[in-house]
């Protein structure tokens, strides 16, 4: 039994936009992957870190869906993780500026398809 449709989840997302994450990589935390965010590691590991993301995830290819808690994020993103290559993060500004601190999340999204709509 589905409690959301997949139109449903596909529309969760409160706001939607060509990603961005080259020009602000460091406002994101990412989770679920193997480059996932590592506030332990040298700096060197860290910046081949960014690399290998940017490469994965490169702006013109991908769009970020935010969505209003964690559930939500975790729920599209194993969604959108089946049909195309997704990515879990929190927006740390839009934390730092609201008091409801499960706010932030968001997912990339690798789909050329789905980034044309900002690309044009």
């Amino acid at each position: 039994m589905n409690l959301l449709t997949n139109k449903q989840i596909e529309n969760l997302h409160h706001t939607a936009c060509r990603s961005f994450i080259e020009d602000q990589f460091y406002r994101f935390e990412y989770y679920d992957n193997k480059n996932e965010t590592n506030y332990s590691l040298t700096n060197k590991i860290q910046e081949q870190r960014k690399k290998n993301l940017i490469k994965n995830f490169p702006d013109k290819n991908c769009v970020l869906y935010f969505y209003n808690n964690q559930l939500e994020a975790k729920i599209c993103y194993n969604y959108f993780n089946k049909k195309h290559k997704a990515l879990l993060c929190c927006d740390l500004a839009k934390m730092e500026n609201n008091k409801d601190a499960d706010s932030g999340w968001c997912i990339i999204i690798k789909s050329k398809k789905l980034s044309n709509q900002f690309n044009k």
